[in-house]
């Protein structure tokens, strides 16, 4: 029979331990400390992990302990102010296949293990090290005894002995900020209005937590403070509660009140570690924070261990040919692209929760109704944690997650070309740039522009201000030829990308038409709300056509849809036509009801609904989607200029441009569509393209066309 060693009786170890004896093998825990201690702290049980818990038929006793919440109620600190909620309930738990559990820790471990059952977890047992060969690992024991075993496990959470001795050691990063721990009874915190329900508060560089647990008998509060507020020597299990209360005077009043009834309270650093390029070597693994220790801001710290603990026995209940090495391979090839993404989700959320800036601010909560308006359930938000399941992960054959791609490996374009195009689009940003939120992508998307769209040789740019709009002037290679100015508005969802990462696009637009190019650095989300993009895009476009040319509007994704939207808002207010409109893969519905974006989850390596629903909640702060000028697939093209409209048949957004054509053409405006096979979003931005010189020769006579009717008419 196989044996496995676990190196510690957390969580992760204790529920490794019995998915391992579920799956029929032999395990061996080894806990360093004298007793299995989880000192007073909650912790949240998602739907994602509570489909493992119910697979090991533990369920019902988690839920006899626990408090089942009907919402999560995101709320300002400083006001009170409902930001946005997530309803939970018996709706939301059909729809993930389980219920939200707020549970104590040692509520659960107990649970946990008695399930393992008497024998398999040894306290007072540490490990000091490994040695292992082709036949199995020798585990030696801080006493300096040892124990053989087919495989390791290392569940030893943020400071691993068993990653410590696998990898070079490093030390888990602080993040400068403290988390106070406390509960207080049900009386208290029904007299403060607090339901049957989880609460985050979002304020200045702080933030609190509160749940119940124990049937609702007892409310947990956590408040997250910066550590400079707390004296270094009062970093101990207990702390001065004095020093808690001033951390949250002056905020919402409920929350003022709430610490003001606590009397007890312990303090603990928030620490996290950069995800690791693997986990295993040989017959050695690591498991929950040993392995991908995260911020606690999406509350499944514990909720990971457990998906990890439910795969690995899985994997090593059905051990290849290739047996046990093999096997914990497998294992950490299915986990690892998850786990990534939860720990730079929730780095990400450190960030926004605790924003200092009042503009900062604003910007989340307007970024957070913006979300409610589009995604009442915030599906978007969660669905990516609690739709998972880690039984069919497990022994379903369910591919591997997508970590922080929008495409599945395994998905190809047939055209080599086209798919080296897909392949930079998947891999364009990092998990460090996801880790810092919309700076990091905005940076991430700069770079990545940079790097595979540099303007053709000869291009030149000047700084010009245009209607008091920034924006620069692109001459392509060969210089401006007299023809149209092609007033150029980039893409990238509202949130990212610049005039100047945009010029190698501008200045092929500008020659394909023989003219020049103004590139619009329109402001940008979640700092500047609808309608700030396009105030500045109809500005330049006036500015534009007081320069005595014809003027082009023409952009690609968000840029194209807010092309077209300038066209329609510059008509409304009577400021004139231009000659003709270009959209490339136009983001036209801001209400996200293309059918080709579900349809396409998991196929177009650029964008996905959850990327898309937070680019327009994050502009539109809470504004109607169906506008016309946010989303002009709702608008009126009566008497438009002719429009030319490009995507790509694979791509998430190719039916906002079948919409958006089909609108137009419904108002009698001149329209060609062209739908490209094989290819990706927004394909015209890479020269690389199969198809961007089809497309921009395309564009070139689609201009010329329009330039001789305006002549003739």
């Amino acid at each position: 029979m196989t044996r496995i060693v676990v190196a510690g009786a957390g969580i992760g170890g204790t529920a490794t331990a019995l998915a391992l004896l579920r799956a029929g093998i032999e395990v061996v825990v080894l806990e360093q400390a004298r007793e299995l201690r989880e000192i007073g702290a909650g912790l949240q049980i998602s739907a994602n992990a509570v489909k493992a818990l119910r697979h090991w038929g533990i369920e019902d006793q988690v839920a006899s302990v626990a408090v089942a919440a009907e919402s999560i109620i995101y709320r300002d600190l400083d006001t009170g102010a409902g930001l946005f909620h997530t309803p939970l309930g018996a709706a939301v738990a059909r729809r993930y296949g389980g219920a939200m559990y707020q549970v104590h820790r040692a509520d659960l471990l107990d649970i946990l293990v008695r399930a393992v059952g008497p024998g398999v977890v040894r306290l007072n047992t540490g490990v000091a090290g490994f040695a292992q060969d082709e036949a199995g690992v020798t585990v030696t024991l801080a006493d300096g005894g040892s124990l053989r075993a087919d495989a390791l496990i290392g569940a030893d959470g943020l400071k691993s002995i068993v990653r410590e001795r696998l990898f070079e050691p490093e030390a888990p990063r602080f993040t400068g900020m403290l988390g106070w721990r406390a509960m207080v009874d049900r009386p208290t915190g029904e007299r403060l209005g607090f339901g049957h329900s989880c609460y985050a508060y979002l304020g200045h560089g702080r933030s609190a937590v509160l749940y119940w647990l124990r049937g609702g008998a007892i409310l947990n509060v956590i408040g997250f403070v910066p550590a400079a507020e707390v004296q270094r020597e009062s970093w101990t299990e207990s702390g001065d509660v004095a020093a808690f209360r001033r951390s949250f005077a002056g905020v919402a009043p409920e929350i003022v009140d709430l610490v003001g009834t606590v009397d007890r309270a312990f303090i603990t650093g928030v620490y996290e570690r950069d995800p690791l390029p693997r986990w295993s070597d040989g017959r050695v693994t690591l498991l929950g924070d040993a392995a991908h220790a995260l911020q606690p801001y999406l509350a499944q710290g514990a909720c990971q261990a457990i998906e990890d603990a439910m795969v690995l026995s899985a994997r090593l209940s059905a051990q290849g040919p290739g047996g046990i090495v093999a096997a914990l391979q497998d294992y950490e090839a299915q986990r690892r692209p998850r786990t990534t993404k939860v720990q730079v989700v929730a780095r990400a959320a450190q960030q926004f929760w605790h924003e200092h800036d009042p503009q900062m601010i604003a910007a989340r909560n307007g970024r957070f109704r913006g979300i409610s308006r589009i995604d009442p359930l915030t599906e978007t938000v969660w669905s990516w944690l609690y739709d998972y399941d880690p039984v069919k992960a497990a022994y379903g054959g369910a591919a591997r997650g997508l970590g922080i791609a929008t495409a599945r490996d395994g998905f190809a374009l047939r055209r080599p070309a086209a798919q080296a195009v897909f392949a930079l689009w998947r891999d364009a940003l990092t998990p460090a740039d996801y880790a810092g939120g919309w700076r990091g992508l905005r940076a991430g998307y700069a770079r990545f522009l940079a790097a595979n769209c540099p303007p053709p040789a000869g291009t030149t740019t000047a700084a010009v201000t245009a209607g008091d709009v920034p924006c620069l002037w692109v001459d392509p290679p060969g210089g401006d030829r007299g023809g149209p100015v092609v007033v150029y508005l980039h893409g990238g969802g509202f949130i990212l990308g610049s005039a100047a990462a945009g010029a190698d696009m501008a200045a092929r637009l500008a020659q394909a038409v023989g003219g020049r190019a103004l590139a619009v650095d329109y402001r940008l989300a979640p700092i500047h709300a609808y309608p700030a993009a396009l105030d500045d895009a109809v500005a330049a476009f006036r500015w534009a056509l007081d320069q005595g040319r014809p003027v082009v509007l023409a952009g690609e994704s968000a840029g194209g849809g807010l092309a077209v939207a300038t066209a329609l808002r510059a008509r409304a207010a009577g400021l004139g036509d231009p000659l003709c409109i270009y959209a490339v893969s136009p983001f036209a519905d801001l209400a996200l009801g293309s059918a080709s974006i579900d349809a396409r989850e998991g196929t177009d390596p650029a964008v996905g609904r959850d990327l898309l629903t937070d680019m327009s909640g994050s502009y539109l702060q809470g504004h109607d989607p169906a506008d016309p000028f946010a989303s002009p697939v709702h608008g009126d093209f009566t008497g438009s200029a002719p429009l030319l409209i490009h995507a790509a048949a694979e791509e998430a957004l190719a039916d906002d441009a079948r919409r958006l054509a089909d609108r137009a053409r419904a108002c009698g405006a001149a329209v060609t569509l062209e739908i490209f096979e094989d290819n990706v979003h927004a394909f015209t931005l890479f020269a690389v393209s199969p198809d961007t010189d089809a497309a921009l020769a395309r564009f070139g006579a689609f201009v010329a066309t329009a330039s001789a009717g305006s002549a003739a008419g």
